[in-house]
């Protein structure tokens, strides 16, 4: 029988044993709300691709968890104990379903929960949505974790003898100045979403098929990942594609004249603000502030020269407009 809580002696073992599941801080990607698309996930999960070595924002990341459930402790008045590391915990129905917790359930008035500590930086909060109350909220990939998270755990943890948490706390440092925390409770409907979404993409690796491209914000994970997953193209080949990419084609054709005319347009208003800047750095329009500042740019004089006097530097002035909500 399948362990449903298993704590692994090093990292190595722990992503081993993720394989062929899928873990609640890659749930987002394969519902199309992640950084990445489901595609560039499913080159990963199909050994297509292979990750690269951890970045030094996401070992920060790692150190900051304990900080991060200090800093929560400290705010809420109750004790949140980081979590054993390298411990996998897998849904008992849904064995594809893993997570790998934060913390400990910790124990509050009104009820126990979970935390997922997350080091944001500022300007991807600044990017996140706003809720009616007009206060910032977290993304759908976040929440999308949590929901999985907490599924997973209140499954397991009746079968273990252990309290399952009533809610989630995703608590953030916010580009390393301010503190946010949000309750999460459960969700049945984006459960649902969850299992049919997951059960989709499994079988899309297990029979070997890339999954459906989603769009949108998507689109650029994705053309990466068609480059990765077609590297290559054969010379002088030719193919007939169905009927109803005649419409598909036509339509990127008159996407790209758009996009030429939108360009233009940028660059003629773009005009119009310089000049009416002329001399000065910024203005305001408005709930607008419009700024054409000096930046510099830097590089080589000769491409086959590395010494550092090898630079060239240029100025330029870039336009730049802010404020609004658009």
């Amino acid at each position: 029988m399948t362990e449903l809580v298993k704590t692994y002696p090093d990292e190595e073992s722990w992503l081993e044993a993720r394989k062929g599941g899928i873990g609640a801080s890659a749930i987002g990607n394969v519902m199309g709300v992640g950084m990445s698309s489901p595609l560039e996930q499913w080159l990963y999960d199909t050994g297509r691709k292979e990750w690269g070595d951890r970045t030094e924002a996401m070992e920060i990341g790692l150190e900051m968890e304990a900080t991060i459930l200090r800093l929560l402790s400290k705010r809420l008045g109750v004790e949140v104990a980081q979590a054993p590391p390298y411990t996998l915990w897998r849904h008992p129905e849904h064995e594809w379903m893993i997570a790998t917790p934060d913390s400990r359930v910790a124990f509050a008035g009104d009820g126990p929960f979970g935390a997922e500590g997350k080091n944001t930086g500022q300007r991807y909060y600044d990017s996140w949505p706003v809720g009616e109350d007009g206060e910032k909220t977290p993304p759908l990939n976040y929440i999308a974790q949590c929901q999985q998270q907490l599924e997973v755990m209140r499954a397991v943890c009746p079968l273990e003898k252990l309290v399952p948490p009533d809610y989630m706390i995703l608590a953030s440092l916010v580009g390393g100045r301010a503190f946010r925390w949000w309750r999460i409770d459960p969700d049945p409907d984006v459960v649902r979403e969850i299992v049919r979404m997951g059960e989709q993409y499994m079988k899309c690796v297990k029979d070997d098929v890339p999954p459906a491209l989603v769009g949108g914000e998507q689109a650029e994970s994705e053309k990466d990942a068609l480059f990765d997953l077609y590297p290559h193209a054969e010379q002088n080949s030719l193919i007939e594609l169905p009927a109803e990419y005649e419409a598909k084609a036509k339509a990127y054709k008159e996407a790209g004249k758009r996009e030429t005319a939108a360009k233009k347009d940028k660059e003629s208003i773009g005009n119009t603000l310089r000049l009416a800047l002329g001399d000065s750095e910024a203005g305001r329009a408005g709930i607008y502030k419009v700024s054409w500042k000096f930046q510099q740019r830097r590089s080589a004089k000769n491409i086959d020269l590395v010494p550092a006097d090898n630079v060239k530097i240029s100025e330029f002035r870039k336009i730049n407009v802010s404020g609004g909500k658009g």
